[in-house]
């Protein structure tokens, strides 16, 4: 037994997949003998021996048991018994790494629902913010486990106890009692779930909706719905007055709206500027109100005018999600520039800022009292200047919701995406169709010669699709990656079927034939087999039409919008990118 697991670390085997893949490499076995003499499933296997997956022990025995018998079969001496030990050993230590890993993901979730900086926790635990910021992103292990959970469950207990961040630890740890309770009822419930609790599923009704919003939205039948085609910017300028103050609701309505009339009208095509964190529900509820505040928006759009819009994320997160759905058919014209505050809390005072190059609208308004509202709308070039050099400072406080790419930005997103690449995470893709980089250039001919491309543009689609397998080949050298990918041969016509471009920026839509189709396929399996780093899994059902989502877990989520137009979506706030990360719409077999 000593003896076969000091082979193992002498071989610098530690880990399970280290050790199972240097005993199958020993008895030459592949995952399909070793699944045959085994009993375990081929598949299962793979994913040990990549890293994807780790065994229970009495999988390890069964494991252990067939390494034993292709050995004596190709009469290769080894003792079954040390195999099993030396294979539960390496287990163990997995195991004990997973569970800091999973301590881990307990600490960047509760500091990310708490908007805490690794600045100020470090400050407070005495401890080196890049360690922290590390640990949170997986790039070191912990190493005083009992010591960091005993002082970030005692920060938080002692400074997050506002009713909003106890709500927030309510919903994270399970909705402990002793939250509500003394500093000391509150660190032992929070101490205990990060040792003993579950990590809380992520609700997915809401994220299904926008997720949804995003794939099935198409950009020109909204154009012709609004006949935004026939819009026609008016030429006389908006300027009733010097400056105005408005007070109350309805007042402040007016307020709005006038401000978009003073900047479509101006002369000026200078960017808008717009943040408000009001808490006016009954100007939500307006739909007349809301109607025409659009309307404004996509008058400012019509214009050329481009919006730096700063988003209040300091809302419950189905109402966050309910607004950004709206905001859906201005994103996709590629002149938005969203944007949040981090570590926004809840207040009673709150502000409203929007700029032009001619005018401002300024706002008020303490909670709960109608009279406490105003709104002051001003065409001042001094005070406009003032505003305007306060609603610039505020943009760089400011971090990006999310960096939207058209196809005019395909140069920017192309460099951008490298810099994605660097980034270490778990990396897994969720893809309505077969993926682009696993098919070789000569099965890309067949299919552009199928769909009858032309010469010139076959050869740019070509040359971006092979540039994109370089790419992720190049990924997969260093970092695995995981696909989910829709096959379902009962109800898959192929050839309705098109491959999917939007990651490449490309709109032909390329029907397959049947025969592409299985040999794409054919194809992807090979990849796995070529690429260690890379695997996939099969999704029983389809959840998109229009569009591929690549994860890379803590880090970023890119988007890629199909047709309807071209766009990719890379979204790095983490409150989004997390629930994103944790959605399950598609059932993996």
């Amino acid at each position: 037994m000593e003896e076969a697991q000091r082979e193992v670390k002498e071989q610098g085997q530690n880990t399970f997949q280290d050790a199972l893949n240097h005993y199958c490499e020993l008895v030459h076995c592949s995952n399909v003998e070793l699944a045959e003499e085994s009993g375990a499933d081929a598949s299962g296997i793979s994913r040990y021996r990549k890293g994807e997956r780790i065994p229970k022990k009495d999988a390890v025995e069964k494991l252990a048991a067939g390494i034993r018998r292709i050995a004596e079969k190709n009469d290769i001496a080894l003792q079954g018994e040390d195999i099993e030990e030396a294979l539960v050993q390496c287990l163990m230590q997995d195991e004990r790494e997973e569970q800091k890993k999973e301590l881990a993901r307990k600490i960047d979730l509760i500091m990310t629902k708490l908007e805490i900086s690794n600045a100020n926790a470090s400050y407070y635990l005495k401890y080196d913010s890049s360690y922290l910021s590390k640990i949170r992103n997986g790039k070191r292990s912990i190493t005083n486990t009992e010591e960091l959970i005993t002082k970030l469950s005692d920060y938080i207990a002692r400074n997050c106890i506002s009713d909003q961040q106890l709500t927030v630890i309510e919903e994270v740890t399970g909705g402990e009692t002793e939250l509500q309770g003394s500093v000391e009822e509150r660190y032992t419930a929070i101490k205990n779930w990060f040792f003993e609790g579950e990590i809380p599923e992520e609700k997915s009704g809401e994220i299904s909706r926008f997720m949804e919003k995003l794939d099935t939205f198409d950009l020109n039948e909204f154009i012709r719905a609004i006949h935004f085609d026939e819009l026609k910017v008016p030429t006389l300028s908006f300027k009733m007055y010097g400056s105005k103050s408005y007070y109350g609701i309805e007042d402040m309505k007016k307020g709005e709206l006038n401000f978009f009339k003073g900047a479509v009208t101006s002369k000026s095509k200078e960017y808008v500027t717009m943040y408000s964190d009001m808490m006016l529900a009954d100007m939500a509820q307006d739909q007349e109100f809301n109607k025409k505040w659009m309307f404004g928006i996509a008058m400012l759009i019509k214009k050329g005018v481009h919006l730096k819009v700063i988003h209040c994320l300091d809302r419950p997160f189905e109402e966050l999600l309910f607004g950004l759905e709206a905001w859906v058919p201005i994103y996709m014209t590629g002149q938005v520039e969203p944007w949040y505050l981090p570590n926004m809390h809840a207040k009673i005072f709150h502000h409203l800022i929007y700029t032009s190059g001619t005018s401002a609208l300024a706002g008020v308004y303490v909670e709960g009292s109608r009279n406490a509202t105003r709104y002051y709308h001003t065409f001042k070039e001094e005070e406009v200047r003032y505003y305007r050099e306060s609603a610039n400072q505020l943009l760089t406080h400011a971090k990006p919701l999310m960096r939207i790419y058209r196809k005019e930005q395909e140069k920017e997103y192309q460099d951008y995406l490298l810099k994605c690449f660097t980034k270490k995470g778990n990396r897994r893709n969720i893809c309505s169709s077969l993926p682009v980089y696993v098919m070789s250039e000569e099965l890309l001919d067949e299919l552009l010669k199928s769909n009858a491309v032309a010469e010139t543009e076959g050869k740019r689609i070509k040359a971006k699709v092979l540039q994109y397998r370089q790419t992720i080949e190049q990924l997969l050298q260093s970092q695995t990656m995981y696909d989910e990918v829709y096959l379902n041969p009962s109800e898959i016509e192929p050839e309705k079927e098109t491959l999917m471009l939007g990651e490449v920026f490309e709109d032909a839509k390329l029907f397959y034939t049947r025969e592409i189709y299985e040999r794409h396929i054919k194809e992807m399996e090979l990849f796995a087999e070529q690429h260690e780093n890379y695997s996939y899994g099969i999704q029983k059902e389809k959840g998109f039409k229009n569009m591929q989502i690549q994860i890379c877990e803590g880090q970023y989520v890119i988007i890629s919008k199909n047709h309807e137009p071209i766009i990719n979506f890379v979204i790095e706030n983490p409150q989004l990118r997390s629930a994103i990360e944790n959605f399950r719409m598609m059932q993996i077999v």
